[in-house]
């Protein structure tokens, strides 16, 4: 989608009746009347009320691909709590940088994205992806053939939310660096989101808790499952990630203050509990494991 020069538009990417579409542009008589209000805090907490919100018929099967987007909106708004949708923290405009951290197949559906606009109020958002998948996507994109296609460009896709709604701005840009935590990045972000992480099955999220734990950074992920998401609870990967900023320390790759800031954070790790996310993906993964997986089925804050 991508390595096209522009992208096709919203209504015809879904390919569905447009009484099952989450529309983004109300500017036709016809979707006037689709236009969410500008919800307070508590309202959008489940599909429940975001298919109500959204005035969307419930036979709708968006909520197959929304998951990713509404996750992102509930790591952000509840579990790590670095920005309100309230009316009254709303006021004044407001900056939101995030990092979306070993982006795969989010890099499909990224102008679904722009509901985060939608539903955080005045707030000038910009997300910023990184992962292997970003890397080869912007090294394919350098071949002469792709010239002028989005992924060259600094920012890939942006929205602006009707100014009813708050007029938010999404900007989102593709990261080239390779691995997250062992480059250093251009900016300082607000909070760091991985979603359907597996933090045990890959090493290099050892890298982002380094980064994130000695510079304070908020870190929501979401898991597949329960147990996963337990065997962080545990001490197994507070033993690790203490073990690594005490390499990282002696090799001279972070300050004292850096280091004694990442124990802190990794003592508490433990403490931070695992919930259910009630924007999960409806259905069952298939899994040769007894227990049920579900795609962004738990979340939890790890930094």
């Amino acid at each position: 989608m991508l390595l096209q020069p522009e992208l096709p538009s919203h209504i015809e990417s879904w390919k569905l009746p447009d009484a099952h579409i989450p529309r983004l542009s109300f500017e036709d008589s016809t979707s006037e009347s689709r236009i969410p209000t500008l919800h307070d805090d508590h309202f959008v907490q489940d599909w429940a009320t975001w298919y109500e919100w959204r005035k969307l018929e419930r036979e709708s099967p968006v909520a197959l691909r929304m998951d990713v987007v509404l996750t992102v909106y509930h790591l952000l708004t509840k579990v790590l709590g670095v920005v309100s949708t309230s009316q009254h923290a709303a006021k004044s405009r407001r900056k939101l940088n995030i990092h979306f951290v070993g982006a795969e197949k989010e890099l499909n559906i990224i102008p679904l994205f722009s509901e985060l606009a939608l539903l955080i109020p005045n707030t000038d958002i910009v997300m910023t992806f990184f992962g292997p998948a970003c890397k080869r996507l912007r090294d394919i994109a350098a071949a002469k053939i792709y010239a002028g296609s989005l992924a060259t460009k600094s920012t890939v896709f942006s929205y602006t939310a009707p100014s009813v709604l708050g007029g938010s701005t999404l900007n989102i840009k593709i990261s080239g660096l390779n691995r997250y935590g062992l480059e250093a990045t251009d900016d300082r972000p607000d909070a760091l989101i991985s979603e359907n992480a597996g933090l045990f099955a890959y090493t290099t999220w050892q890298l982002v808790y380094h980064f994130a734990a000695k510079s304070g950074i908020p870190w929501g992920i979401t898991e597949y499952s329960m147990m996963e998401a337990l065997e962080y609870e545990g001490h197994m990967w507070q033993h690790l990630a203490i073990q690594g900023l005490e390499m990282t320390f002696q090799s001279g790759g972070c300050s004292r203050e850096e280091f004694e800031r990442g124990i802190a954070t990794a003592s508490r790790a433990h403490a931070r509990g695992a919930d259910i996310n009630p924007f999960m993906r409806p259905g069952l993964m298939s899994s040769r494991f007894p227990t049920p997986k579900v795609y962004n089925g738990y979340v939890l804050r790890v930094c």
